[in-house]
């Protein structure tokens, strides 16, 4: 727990123990968000928890770890056009069926010594045709898999703090 003052303590914190949450108790939330986001890269992203007739939901394995297909907006894309975008290319899905906006997420990550604060609109997707998927290897994805969203939200399954936590925002369980 941080106090308004301790902000950029705050984001040493984060940077130094890595998949960890650090909580900021302030009066005026907004101007600290703004400091906090002042010291990133900005990157606004769309995905999707996309769904199969099993009602099994899309996942990909990135850099070791399970994630969900999402991506970044492209100028003059809409973050629904993005959303569907993203998980049709990094999946190799088609004909996909956009459902509502589950969540908007932030986090922050380091790539190749950039600093990244990521917003991300996650809607909830349909997808019919699940049988034929394929992983988008450039993007370093090499796997894509169906899982019932249970297996997804269990401590035990190899994905980041904060995508448990989307799941359980989303309400995927319900």
């Amino acid at each position: 727990m941080f106090l308004e003052h301790n902000w950029e303590k705050a984001l040493k914190f984060l940077y130094k123990e890595g998949d960890q949450a650090a909580f900021i108790y302030t009066k005026d939330p907004e101007t600290v968000f703004k400091k906090i986001k002042s010291k990133y890269e900005c990157i606004e992203a769309a995905g999707g928890i996309a769904y199969n007739p099993k009602g099994n939901i899309l996942t990909i394995k990135r850099l070791g770890k399970w994630d969900f297909p999402k991506g970044k907006k492209e100028k003059g894309e809409t973050w629904k056009e993005c959303a569907v975008r993203e998980v049709e290319e990094e999946c190799g899905v088609k004909d996909i069926v956009l459902g509502k906006l589950l969540v908007t997420t932030y986090h922050t990550y380091s790539r190749k010594g950039k600093k990244c604060f990521k917003k991300t609109k996650w809607y909830k997707m349909y997808v019919e045709d699940y049988e034929n998927t394929s992983p988008q290897i450039e993007e370093d994805i090499t796997e894509v898999a169906w899982f019932h969203p249970s297996i997804c939200c269990q401590e035990d399954f190899d994905t980041y703090t904060s995508i448990r936590e989307m799941l359980h925002d989303a309400k995927v369980l319900k």
